[in-house]
């Protein structure tokens, strides 16, 4: 770094902002988003990654010998940034077979044109389009998908600021600012994503134009959701809770995908009306079949809504496919039909409840552990006046758990009538961000502060608290450590940690990162997020787990119980506390009055306990709250890989 600063400070001094600045650049990209979208594009542009070190070689290299490439990848960060969120919209044609004239330079140009009246610019106006493929790898069946893509760059209206020209004073220039549509079209799927700001309306508007020179011959798309689907909640039976005013007379789950860790694929059709899918399945091949055997995910399922004949309208059914990981296709319906649909889905759990921003005002009440846990799953740089003012964080920063350096790459502004994500500026010897409706919005350096979780001191302190060996210092992947190995008399128990394990590709990476390593009986994997697992390894919550104790993290659960150790007796008395409080707890949770957080439902046990057994001593807090920790610790969805077990499993397709 000291090499790198000495080689700027020979250059001119213009020439040094220059080059700071796009160092700055470059560094706002440097994030795991980034490098994502790096693999996408440059896999479709041939561009080699190999032995390239790390997002900061790939960004240095695109720099020097792509530089349109960079331009293509941070436009694709910021897509991926945005996907089911503000300023992005994605839309399904209906699945007709008519071709799509995605090549056509004429559509091409017509599009463009388009853009520029529905930003309401002359025609004047300059403008560019950049054209390229990405590839897209599907998180479970790793199958790669070839996403066609346009930015449109516009020159939007000119505006007037204050600079230092030649003479060394201050001088008012006018700046040409550039306004940015981004469009992808998955061609298999016929899904269109449509990134700009303006609000729904505007994205509406273009995507009656994609369909208008891209699709002449299809219905115009509807807007879909971009939410996970919970396809596991269709692994049994399930019922479909209507009510009368639905008008719905059955529904029925008419086809189901599967996918097995070995490559093979399945797909079962309802054909006949004496008996269900899962009836079919479960008479072809009992307790073999894809729903019960290990190896096989469900990665797709077909639900029909047959509706009542009402208000003078004929009897009708509505399809729906659902697609991992979050593809809801409701082809030529009305949006009145599309809503219906999607707040049937919600009811039924299959449709995964939309993101909702993090409130500080709830986070005052955040211990530790549980500010921990909220920043890990952010992955990335935050900004520290965000969450500086609250309690747990500054117990963080004191513990080593929270480092604070440079500066966060964007900033969202809420200040105009489109709240947008901008990146921040430095101008002029001060920090800032564009708006297009109110020009240059300056912001103070405290400001823009980032902070982020330091992994490494948290594994540390946990190593240390549990006395571990076969300690492991840096990580075995990107994001999976190896805390530790505790001994016991029936086998060592391996402790690991990974901020999600919330999806299969959280699940596979894991077992990658498991190739390397000394096999063991029982293990926990840690986790900020999500409760999947990968056998023998159990999946346990930190906040279930780990508190804050003295500026250190320690570990509150029996973890021997978590990761099934098998218990030895020794002989001694047994605890005079363990069948009350298991009666207590399941009592609690039958009746539908156990509470979310582990430290408000010990202190609601511990009220309970001493209301019904006032003349016997009450357990302390941190006993309560280990018995909470393993009656919740019971039920986890299991995913496995490895081949099936099925002798007489349907053809598969490699």
């Amino acid at each position: 770094m000291n090499e790198i600063t000495d080689l700027i400070a020979e250059l001119p001094e213009l020439r040094q902002d220059q080059v700071k600045a796009e160092l700055g650049h470059l560094a706002s990209l440097a994030t795991p988003q980034t490098m994502t979208a790096a693999e996408q594009i440059c896999s479709a542009q041939r561009i080699d990654l190999e032995g390239l070190q790390g997002i900061q070689d790939v960004l240095l290299m695109l720099a020097l010998d792509h530089p349109q490439t960079l331009e293509r990848v941070a436009v694709q960060a910021s897509l991926m940034q945005r996907t089911g969120g503000k300023n992005w919209s994605t839309f399904q044609f209906e699945d007709d077979g008519k071709p799509w004239a995605l090549d056509d330079d004429t559509a091409r140009a017509g599009f463009v044109a388009d853009a520029i009246a529905i930003l309401e610019l002359p025609e004047r106006r300059k403008r560019e389009a950049d054209w390229y493929s990405s590839i897209r790898v599907h998180p479970v069946k790793g199958e790669e998908t070839e996403i066609l893509q346009a930015t449109i760059y516009v020159e939007a209206s000119a505006e007037s600021e204050l600079t230092f020209g030649p003479s060394d004073g201050l001088e008012r220039q006018v700046v040409q600012r550039v306004l940015e549509v981004g469009i992808a079209y998955n061609a298999k799927e016929r899904i269109v994503e449509i990134c700009a700001r303006g609000g729904k309306k505007m994205r509406d508007e273009y995507a009656a134009s994609f369909s208008k020179h891209f699709a002449p011959k299809s219905q115009p798309p509807i807007e879909t959701p971009c939410r996970d689907v919970l396809l596991a909640n269709l692994l049994s039976n399930p019922s479909f809770p209507i009510e009368p005013a639905d008008g719905i007379a059955k529904v029925e789950v008419s086809s189901l995908d599967f996918y097995s860790a070995g490559g093979g694929f399945a797909r079962y059709e309802r054909r006949g009306d004496d008996e269900t899918i899962y009836q079919f399945l479960e008479r072809q091949f009992g307790a073999r079949s894809p729903i019960h055997a290990a190896g096989w995910t469900i990665i797709g399922a077909t639900i029909r809504i047959a509706q009542d004949a009402q208000d003078g309208k004929r009897a009708k059914t509505l399809t729906v496919t659902l697609r991992s990981p979050n593809t809801t296709t409701i082809p030529n319906k009305t949006e009145a039909e599309r809503q219906f649909v999607i707040t049937l889905l919600e009811r039924w759990k299959l449709l995964a409840p939309p993101p909702e921003p993090f409130d500080v005002t709830e986070a005052a009440q955040l211990n530790a552990v549980d500010l921990f846990a909220t920043l890990l799953v952010q992955r990335g740089r935050v900004a520290a006046s965000q969450y500086s003012a609250l309690p747990a964080y500054a117990q963080l920063f004191e513990a080593g758990l929270i480092e604070e350096s440079g500066v966060v790459p964007s900033v969202l502004c809420d200040e105009c009538n489109q709240p947008h994500d901008t990146a921040v500026i430095y101008e002029a010897s001060q920090y800032g961000y564009h708006c297009p409706d109110l020009d240059c919005m300056p912001i103070a350096r405290p400001e823009l502060i980032a902070a982020q979780v330091n992994l490494g001191a948290a594994v540390a302190q946990l190593a240390n608290h549990l006395n571990c060996k076969r300690r492991k210092s840096t990580p075995l992947t990107n994001d999976i450590w190896r805390i530790g190995a505790i001994d016991t008399p029936a086998g060592d128990v391996v402790l690991y940690f990974k901020p999600t394990m919330q999806d299969a590709q959280d699940v596979h990476d894991f077992g990658a990162a498991l190739a390397g390593e000394i096999k063991s009986s029982f293990g926990i994997v840690l986790t900020a997020n999500g409760g999947l697992h990968l056998p023998p390894y159990a999946t346990v919550s930190l906040q279930d787990v780990l508190s804050m104790e003295a500026a250190e993290l320690t570990v509150v659960a029996d973890l021997m119980t978590i990761a099934g150790v098998p218990e030895i007796r020794t002989g001694g008395r047994p605890s005079d506390y363990k069948t009350p409080l298991n009666e207590l707890i399941a009592m609690r949770e039958n009746q539908g009055l156990a509470l979310e957080g582990r430290n408000a439902e010990a202190k609601a046990l511990q009220a309970e306990f001493k209301a019904q057994f006032p003349n016997t001593k009450c357990p302390s807090l941190s006993i309560i709250k280990k018995y909470v920790t393993n009656a919740r610790s019971g039920s986890k969805l299991t995913i496995c890989f490895g081949p099936p077990s099925i002798r007489h499993r349907p053809s598969v397709t490699k």
